[in-house]
């Protein structure tokens, strides 16, 4: 896993914060020119104050139940995002 100082310049990646409350996380990244940052928030007044900074949202459950089992998914291809954050609610996904 790599510190977020390690990647060098974000310009123009595509960033996901797992589990971004109300989007401060992903704020610290509009320095960088051509970024896109989208969020990830089941928490409704927390996201609609995400979305109030202008941060794109999604909404969806990481576990879901696989074949009798519970298992991580995200909603997103392969290779979707260039840098995926979840500092917040790693110790929440299976």
């Amino acid at each position: 896993m790599k510190s977020v100082s390690d990647l060098g310049d974000l310009s123009g990646k595509r960033i996901l914060d797992i589990g971004c409350s109300r989007g401060h996380m992903l704020e610290r990244f509009r320095r960088y020119e051509g970024v896109e940052i989208v969020g990830a928030e089941l928490d409704p007044r927390d996201r609609a104050d995400a979305e109030a900074r202008g941060i794109h949202v999604d909404t969806f459950q990481i576990n879901v139940f696989d074949g009798g089992q519970i298992a991580a998914r995200l909603p997103y291809g392969d290779e979707a995002f260039d840098v995926v954050i979840a500092a917040e609610i790693v110790e929440h996904v299976v």
